[in-house]
């Protein structure tokens, strides 16, 4: 079963921490990531996540 895109939204004022340009999108992203894998694995799915920019 296909379960679709995921979508990330920028956020504001997102400050660099380190060499980490925008950490709070980062943490956001990987928690609509996580909850994602999870409906999927509730489902009874394997989970095979695909993308990147590069």
């Amino acid at each position: 079963k296909d379960y679709g895109n995921l979508t990330f939204e920028d956020i504001p004022n997102d400050e660099p921490v380190g060499r980490l340009k925008t950490p709070r999108a980062v943490g956001r992203a990987n928690e609509i990531l996580a909850g994602a894998v999870q409906k999927i694995k509730s489902d009874g799915n394997i989970c095979v996540m695909l993308g990147g920019d590069h």
